[in-house]
């Protein structure tokens, strides 16, 4: 059994990633989380987070306020912490311990940090992952092996109001994910602008592509279309 710590309480995650491994959920064979560290968050009070450790504790997971009690005998991190600004502090941390993580979206605050974690994980060697589950869901799949280059892309999703930092990077990592899993790497600019509804950013490429993702704050779906010279898929 690979037994797996999971440090953050403060986003909804934790619960029900939880219940995935060996809830009523459960659709995942080989896991099982055997402990959770909790602490004070601006993303979730104390007492919503006793309403989440009361779940975890019927699940069979220890919860503490000591990461070096979480980790204690773990073989791998669920990085589940919904203040991104607490990232690198914590990832700096986990990856001592050398194990495996999953460091859930977004990455980092800032592209700085970002970086800084990235070279951690490639100094200490250490199997890092970290993405929105956007990336995999079937329409993203089914657009991506329709237009498997495309040229326009554009993708929309909505922008929720971070308690503290950038709701961009907070919330709306999940369009940008999808706008990375259809055009990958390679972007040159970004261009973003601010309106009642939300805000929407022009990403231009290298290579004379362009993506635009709209993040909205008067509504909640997330959707998109992949194009190239042959077709327009969505």
């Amino acid at each position: 059994m690979f037994k797996l710590a999971a440090i953050g309480l403060d986003t909804s995650h934790t619960v029900a990633f939880t219940d995935l491994i060996q809830g009523q959920g459960r659709v995942v064979d080989g896991l099982r989380v055997i402990s959770c560290m909790r602490f004070p968050s601006a993303f979730q009070s104390e007492s919503g987070q006793n309403e989440r450790q009361k779940k975890l504790e019927r699940m069979g997971v220890t919860v503490t306020r000591s990461f070096e009690d979480t980790v204690s005998g773990a073989d791998g991190i669920l990085l589940e912490i919904n203040d991104p600004a607490l990232h690198l502090e914590y990832f700096s941390q986990a990856a001592k311990i050398g194990v495996p993580i999953f460091l859930d979206k977004p990455m980092a605050d800032t592209l700085e940090n970002g970086k800084k974690i990235c070279e951690t994980a490639q100094k200490k060697g250490l199997s890092v992952w970290s993405s929105s589950a956007l990336r995999f869901i079937p329409e993203i799949i089914d657009c991506k092996m329709r237009v498997k280059f495309p040229q326009l892309c554009n993708f929309y999703g909505p922008l929720g109001e971070a308690p503290k930092g950038s709701s961009i990077v907070w919330y709306g990592v999940h369009a940008f994910e999808m706008l990375m899993t259809l055009m990958g790497p390679g972007a040159r600019t970004v261009f973003s602008r601010r309106d009642p509804c939300g805000v929407v950013s022009v990403v231009e490429y290298s290579d004379e592509r362009r993506g635009v993702v709209e993040c909205n704050r008067v509504a909640g779906k997330y959707g998109g279309r992949a194009e190239d010279a042959e077709a327009a898929v969505p």
